[in-house]
């Protein structure tokens, strides 16, 4: 499982903040409050110049990825 960056781990200035009604660039600031105000975590879900994040619960993040990786490593692969 790829490191996972959430909330205060997060450092740039700026961040695209993917949202159920789009996206939007909004300071790193902006984004903590709107997650802080709904209870939830700030995670960075793909890095760049402006990293894209989410507002979601950290802990069934973690476990959902987990699962997709356990996932993964039960299929076997075939070549054909």
């Amino acid at each position: 499982m790829k490191e996972i960056i959430a909330n205060k781990e997060i450092k740039a200035k700026s961040v695209r903040l993917v949202t159920d009604a789009g996206s939007n660039v909004v300071a790193i600031s902006e984004a903590q409050n709107r997650a802080n105000a709904l209870g939830l975590d700030l995670v960075q879900v793909n890095a760049g110049d402006v990293p894209v994040v989410k507002i979601m619960d950290l802990n069934k993040y973690k476990f959902e990825q987990k699962q997709a990786d356990k996932e993964a490593q039960r299929k076997p692969v075939s070549y054909t």
